[in-house]
């Protein structure tokens, strides 16, 4: 995703990672994932919650996904369980190349 972060951001786009986690252990996984991008985490009122990304399984696997929000409004929202198909960046960019025109 970073190697394409300059794409996201001449579609007028900015990438944050949310963590439904405390500050400390967010600052952790982004140590850990290399990151270069921001990293918003709280542990209530989580973004995760606010779009549907809650979790599964018993409450063992936390779901993750991908929002695309332009004026306050959810204009791509994609629900994932397994986190290794969280994202689809072509599908993002052709989100973000449809929203922008």
């Amino acid at each position: 995703m970073a190697d394409r972060r300059e794409e996201v951001e001449r579609l007028g786009a900015t990438i944050i990672v949310t963590v439904p986690e405390s500050p400390e252990k967010a600052a952790k996984v982004a140590s850990q994932l290399k990151t270069p991008f921001p990293i918003w985490a709280t542990e209530t009122d989580s973004p995760h919650q606010a779009y549907g990304l809650d979790r599964a399984w018993l409450g063992m696997v936390q779901r993750s996904g991908t929002a695309i929000i332009a004026d306050g409004t959810v204009r791509y929202l994609h629900v994932a369980t397994n986190p290794d198909k969280s994202i689809d960046l072509d599908e993002v960019i052709d989100n973000l190349k449809r929203i922008t025109r």
